[in-house]
């Protein structure tokens, strides 16, 4: 085994030799000595054209433990970095990017985003646009966009949008709805403009430069009835007291009733004036029993939940007898 030893190394040299760009400092023939020396600076040449070789192979060519395939078309693809940025036709299935910097993207299917995506151009994605981080575009384009925020020039055009940060942009269109669970701050909502949608929730504030257009219902609290209200004035009070808040405006339309008691008639209703103001409003009443032939008034004074009403604009009193009543509605700005 000792005298076969040189024999391989001679047979390894002379093959590598053949290397078009192998190249060893020394040659040997059948017959030459072999020195120690010379066979090590062999090595080290043979060892720096590994290592060479080794370098081009990770910058020009995919390694083949980050390849995992069948017949011609590759199931998964792992790589750190795709250089040089090469043409694609196209990437099928539902790729997984940890995080993305591209000039355009066309996604047929889903497409998840492990960390940011910034889209120079247009982001197209047929299916589920999934980002955990923050997306930018001139214009996204999904069946369903879920992301943590998204800031785009043009417009974003969606069934349903979810977004726990902010989404800023010119236009937002949505045929289902958008949730924000911050803010949305655009110059216009639609696509022409405004804000299009089956519902707009925002739990910090919804901005609109222009103009704002939405085909159902926009509230703070629904239209609901006050049931706790402090009347005072009369016996055997009833009430109907109903109210809705859109922000901090609230809006009020009661009726109050009973027999008289006191000159003063007043009741409470559920938020406290606020907008730094007095409100003043038109009544119609009834007093001792006869109906009033002109508008009494009522007032709801700054800092204050009470209600207070009168025959007159000139805050007369009420008759201490009799049925008693009084219907209106005003708005106010609330605390």
């Amino acid at each position: 085994m000792k005298k076969l030893w040189p024999i391989l190394v001679l047979l390894g040299v002379v093959a590598i030799g053949a290397l078009d760009d192998m190249s060893v400092p020394y040659t040997f023939g059948a017959s030459d000595t072999i020195y120690a020396a010379y066979f090590n600076a062999n090595n080290d040449s043979l060892e720096a054209w590994i290592i060479r070789t080794n370098d081009s192979l990770d910058l020009k060519w995919i390694r083949f433990t980050d390849l995992n395939g069948h017949d011609t078309t590759l199931k998964y693809l792992a790589v750190d970095t795709i250089r040089s940025k090469p043409d694609v036709d196209s990437i099928r299935g539902r790729p997984w990017i940890d995080s993305s910097d591209i000039d355009y993207l066309d996604v047929t299917d889903s497409l998840k985003v492990g960390n940011d995506l910034n889209v120079t151009g247009e982001a197209s994605v047929g299916g589920t646009l999934g980002i955990t981080g923050r997306t930018t575009a001139t214009n996204i384009t999904a069946d369903t966009i879920t992301c943590d925020s998204i800031k785009n020039s043009s417009g974003i055009s969606t069934v349903r949008l979810t977004a726990t940060g902010n989404i800023t942009g010119d236009s937002l269109v949505s045929s289902k709805g958008a949730r924000i669970t911050n803010h949305v701050a655009c110059a216009t909502l639609t696509g022409s403009g405004n804000v299009t949608g089956d519902s707009l929730v925002s739990t910090k504030g919804t901005r609109v430069a222009n103009s704002l257009k939405v085909g159902g219902d926009v509230y703070t609290v629904a239209w609901a009835e006050f049931t706790t209200p402090t009347i005072v004035g009369v016996t055997d009070s009833s009430s109907s007291i109903y109210y809705k808040k859109i922000g901090n405006l609230v809006f009020v339309n009661f009726a109050v009733a009973g027999t008289g008691s006191t000159t003063a008639f007043t009741f409470t209703v559920p938020y406290t004036n606020g907008g730094g103001i007095y409100v003043y409003f038109p009544i119609a009443f009834i007093d001792n029993s006869t109906a009033g032939t002109a508008w009494g008034r009522g007032q709801l004074n700054n800092g204050s939940s009470t209600v207070t009403l009168y025959t007159n604009a000139a805050s007369a009193g009420w008759t201490a007898s009799g049925s008693r009543s009084a219907v209106g509605q005003f708005f106010f700005e609330a605390q």
